[in-house]
């Protein structure tokens, strides 16, 4: 397994590289997997993605047996197709997935699309959304010239969204305010020229720096599952934000108040606009998001569902 990951992550293969991530470990992966559990005697197990759900068949002893989704690789296949591109991992069905889920009593979405999409398939398990969770830095709120700004790691999806946005959308932008400026942070913009009005600023110690009103949040994301935890970092930086369905569905309607969400290259480019040249409406947006930093971005779901297996007598009814 690692000499193939390795493989493929190295580029050594002829062939487009598939990763494992969506495949079911062996059935000696899954005894072995399970022998181990059982020598710590856990309340509850939580695994990662839906390829090791099937390992609790072998667990029925542990009371809770949870799934950590943050992907859903049935949609994930779908996002990658809708954009012309041929999924980089194993290709399965929403059914498919939801069978691996059989023995599992919990399941923990990151996406609220995807609990939804899901849930229905696998109703023997209760079903929680996982929100994503960040600080709403008030402190480090500043007035500064508008601009843009796109952060994240250099994983496909951010790739093929920087792509688009500097390709199709920052073109639009600049046409009617050629002064317009895009920061991009983070490793997707290693090796980037700064030309255009854009400035790539790399790796940042303190997100802090990014901070303000006054930078707009942007998740031209396409090819996506699970959710894009740069809108939640948006929010609590305190910034409006625009964004696809890619990058918005994720949060349900929960960030709507702060956010701005587009269909397509014209509406995003007619948005961006609006928000750099309105201060009014820039503050109104970033304010929204500092509050839904402050109450809806939190953690108290996931430790309510945690923390019904305490107790035994609680198992039976979750």
């Amino acid at each position: 397994r690692l000499v193939l990951e390795t493989a493929r992550r190295l580029k050594l293969t002829r062939a487009k590289p598939v990763s494992l991530l969506s495949r079911i470990p062996s059935a000696s992966e899954q005894a072995e997997l399970a022998a181990v559990v059982r020598r710590h005697a856990p309340a509850c197990v939580v695994v990662e993605y839906s390829s090791f759900a099937p390992a609790f068949a072998h667990m029925s002893q542990v009371p809770g047996r949870g799934v950590l989704m943050h992907d859903l690789f049935s949609s994930r296949a779908d996002s990658f197709r809708a954009a012309g591109k041929k999924p980089d991992h194993g290709d399965i069905t929403l059914a498919q997935e939801a069978q691996r889920l059989a023995s599992a009593n919990l399941v923990l979405h990151a996406s609220m699309n995807e609990l939804q999409r899901l849930s229905p398939l696998a109703p023997g398990a209760r079903h929680v959304w996982m929100r994503p969770t960040t600080t709403a830095r008030r402190d480090a709120q500043q007035s500064r010239a508008p601009a843009a700004l796109f952060m994240g790691a250099g994983h496909e999806g951010n790739r093929e969204g920087l792509n688009h946005l500097l390709t199709d959308i920052w073109p639009l932008v600049r046409a009617r305010l050629p002064d317009a400026k895009l920061v991009v942070a983070g490793t997707i913009g290693d090796g980037l020229a700064s030309e255009n009005g854009v400035e790539a600023v790399g790796r940042v110690d303190d997100l802090a720096s990014l901070a303000g009103p006054d930078r707009i949040g942007l998740a031209p994301i396409r090819v996506s599952s699970g959710v894009a935890i740069k809108v939640a970092d948006y929010m609590g930086l305190g910034m409006p934000v625009i964004g696809y369905p890619g990058g918005l569905d994720g949060f349900g309607s929960e960030l709507d108040s702060a956010s701005i969400r587009v269909h397509s290259t014209e509406a995003f480019a007619d948005a961006l606009v609006e928000l750099l040249t309105s201060e009014e409406k820039r503050r109104a947006r970033s304010e929204a998001g500092l509050k839904l930093a402050e109450t809806t971005l939190s953690d108290s779901g996931i430790v309510e569902a945690l923390a019904v297996f305490r107790s035994p007598s609680k198992v039976a009814t979750s």
